[in-house]
């Protein structure tokens, strides 16, 4: 190599090098506080109730990457993107509301053009969005946007409601990356910290494949990153709160067979997680989602396959998600169904009322929506009891539907 061209390559990583340093030591590094555990849910005695029905219209070719917020005041609130395919130049961020039991006709929000316009910089293309609702009634929206090249190449952009969202802020880039602000996604739930900052699963594409955790103040700006993991196969960090100080996550598998879902767990407010494990539920390197019940209880959402997505199961643990139990298959390929089927990217809540909405892609051509109330769950966690006692060995994990009878049970 020339003695130019050496120079000039010991001068870049000498750069390299301190921006590196720089970004280490001048981010703010605040101690992470304890969480704020999730607002204990009552729920009045009612009969089992289960229904099913489409978020979606129709409005775009495709649909994928739904997420959603449930106030009582106002139902539920969905989002998702659309378009002709995954990372065309026409996806837009497309949001409809479930009122009275109807859903509303979906409407246009965000599109590339506009975040452009508002970022003033080229955005190729736009995907998940992930929303979360401040006590005071705010709504922030994390979207993926991509300037040049594939995911791998994404950013994090913010907009903000006071309106309940019949109105956004300008939006802004979060700065989450010392690598020229490249590879960060958002796809997980976000939650909230015991002093109001919220902490927001993330995950890397770029070179290696890795979660980690941004705690943000309610200023939108970011405090602190947390490696969840390390390596190049964990994706999609899905976060149950238990307590102040202990958490679970499930994530993402995109590595080589065999393909399960990976379990994380904290026992000291999120400074330090585990080593990502695998558990013995199948993942086709697909989103899981995952909720809090009650006594530690979980309840999750995932293609419990090895391959493909065209099962989708509703399961529930009892020892913070190291095994669990199928309440209901949701979706299934009838058998001798040779022809594609895709049921993924589950998004789970709970909302104000006690009822639980689960919203999921629907053949890349609908949002489904799943509505569901706590009797009727109660009742089919019932039903796993029997199968408890005569399981063969304690540590296996069941994933049959429990099979009890019920009116209005898919």
């Amino acid at each position: 190599m020339p003695g130019y061209l050496r120079a000039r390559v010991v001068v870049a990583l000498a750069a390299s090098l301190l921006f590196l340093c720089f970004w280490a030591f001048a981010m703010p590094h605040a101690p992470a506080p304890r969480f704020e555990p999730p607002r204990a849910q009552w729920s009045a005695p009612s009969e089992p109730s289960f229904a099913t029905r489409f978020a979606s219209a129709g409005e775009t070719p495709e649909v994928h990457a739904s997420t959603a917020y449930a106030p009582a005041a106002t139902g539920v609130t969905a989002f998702w993107y659309g378009g002709t395919r995954e990372g065309a130049a026409d996806v837009a961020i497309y949001r409809a509301r479930l009122i009275e039991g109807g859903w509303s006709k979906p409407h246009r929000l965000l599109d590339r053009r506009q975040l452009a316009d508002a970022l003033n910089r080229h955005v190729r293309k736009v995907g998940n969005a992930t929303v979360y609702r401040h006590p005071d009634g705010r709504l922030w929206m994390f979207v993926v946007t991509v300037s040049v090249g594939g995911w791998a190449g994404s950013s994090i952009t913010l907009v903000e409601s006071t309106d309940n969202g019949a109105t956004w802020s300008r939006a802004r880039r979060l700065v989450t990356s010392p690598f020229f602000n490249l590879s960060t996604l958002v796809r997980g739930s976000a939650f909230r910290y015991a002093d109001g900052s919220i902490g927001l699963p993330v995950y890397h594409e770029f070179i290696g494949k890795f979660a980690e955790l941004l705690r943000i103040d309610v200023d939108g700006r970011i405090l602190d990153r947390t490696r969840l993991t390390a390596g190049r196969h964990a994706l999609q960090p899905e976060v149950a709160i238990l307590d102040e100080q202990q958490a679970v996550a499930l994530l993402r598998y995109a590595g080589e067979a065999p393909r399960r879902v990976l379990h994380s767990a904290t026992i000291d407010g999120g400074r330090t997680w585990s080593a990502p494990d695998k558990i013995k539920v199948p993942n086709p390197d697909s989103a899981v989602d995952l909720l809090p019940l009650d006594r530690g209880r979980l309840l999750a959402v995932f293609n419990d396959l090895d391959d493909h997505r065209f099962r989708l199961t509703l399961a529930v643990s009892d020892d913070t998600g190291r095994h669990w139990q199928s309440v209901q298959v949701l979706e299934d390929r009838p058998e001798g169904d040779s022809s594609h089927h895709e049921y993924s990217y589950p998004w789970l809540l709970r909302a104000e009322d006690g009822d639980f909405h689960l919203l999921y892609t629907w053949n890349r051509r609908r949002i489904k929506h799943v509505q569901f109330n706590r009797s009727w769950l109660d009742r089919r966690i019932a039903g796993l009891a029997g199968r408890a006692r005569t399981a063969p060995h304690p540590g296996q994990v069941s994933l049959e539907a429990s099979g009890v009878p019920m009116k209005g049970t898919p």
